[in-house]
């Protein structure tokens, strides 16, 4: 009978398939930019939240968010509303290949904040499979990298985002789960409502688009969202970060397949190290 653990590390590799469509979804719409996508996709998982919380707690769910308290409400709001954006930001001042290979960072910031404020001590084995999904994320976007250019406040910006994915990480194991959730919902429908006002022009764009943009928010952030809340009670921080690198390896594997846009050798190499990394990370001597 598989274990409690092993159910946790298949959910979220089924957590990483989700967000790995990402690539596949923004490349098929037409007119939306980046923050509007961006809009779409947090509004639609905050209201999506909030009505699985409602079908969840039914009579009960106002009860429910008067008891999130202002602590994790507050950590997850900076962390959610902190990474969408700055990938944003990246994305539109840096190289795609940079804006991964910083991102993929995330595990040893996730290490640093885990033996802080968790006291969750990494292991030499955790270590070693974050420096080597580090090494195959640096070969698989190598020949992109242009650090050293105009392009430093993007590269900034993703080094920020692999922090704050790594504190989102670390606050999913510092706060009960009834709370994780609510404070999800919340923080999805202010990022939507501060990017409308900031941006804007969603009625404007084709119905295509804002059909994508909703199925964008329901495949890449609600599901993974309430899964993830779910894994973290059996996974660490630093395990989830290094799992987490398999959408790096998967996002390209169905633009490859689906818009013809082939990896380069080099690209296919650092994917099977960083699948070598996350299988030394997640499984256990016996």
């Amino acid at each position: 009978m598989i274990g409690e653990r092993a159910r946790a590390i298949l959910t979220y590799v089924l957590i990483c398939l989700m967000w790995s469509t990402s690539g596949l979804i923004v490349r098929s719409m037409r007119a939306a930019d980046a923050w509007q996508i961006n809009a779409m996709r947090t509004g639609t998982a905050g209201l999506l939240i909030g009505l699985w919380l409602a079908h969840l707690h039914r009579g009960r769910l106002l009860a429910r968010l008067r008891g999130v308290g202002p602590s994790p409400l507050a950590a997850i709001f900076v962390s959610f509303a902190a990474g969408t954006n700055l990938f944003i930001y990246a994305l539109e001042h840096t190289t795609v290949a940079n804006t991964a290979c910083l991102g993929a960072t995330s595990p040893f910031w996730a290490m640093l904040l885990a033996w802080w404020r968790l006291g969750e001590r990494p292991s030499r084995r955790t270590l070693s499979a974050a420096c080597l999904a580090l090494l195959g994320a640096a070969l698989m976007v190598g020949q992109g990298l242009a650090l050293g250019t105009e392009a430093w406040r993007g590269d900034l910006a993703a080094l920020g985002l692999a922090v704050a994915f790594a504190f989102q990480l670390v606050n999913l194991r510092s706060y009960p789960r009834e709370q994780l959730l609510p404070a999800f919902a919340f923080a999805g429908l202010l990022t939507a409502a501060v990017l409308v006002v900031l941006r804007g022009g969603l009625l404007a764009l084709p119905v295509g688009d804002l059909v994508l943009g909703l199925f964008l928010g329901l495949v890449q952030m609600t599901v993974p969202t309430i899964l993830m809340v779910w894994t973290s009670r059996w996974l660490g921080a630093v395990e989830i970060a290094l799992l987490s690198l398999l959408d790096t390896v998967l996002n390209p594997l169905w633009v490859f397949l689906f818009l013809g846009e082939a990896p380069s050798p080099l690209a296919l190499l650092g994917g099977a190290i960083v699948v070598a990394a996350v299988v030394l990370a997640v499984v256990r001597r016996a």
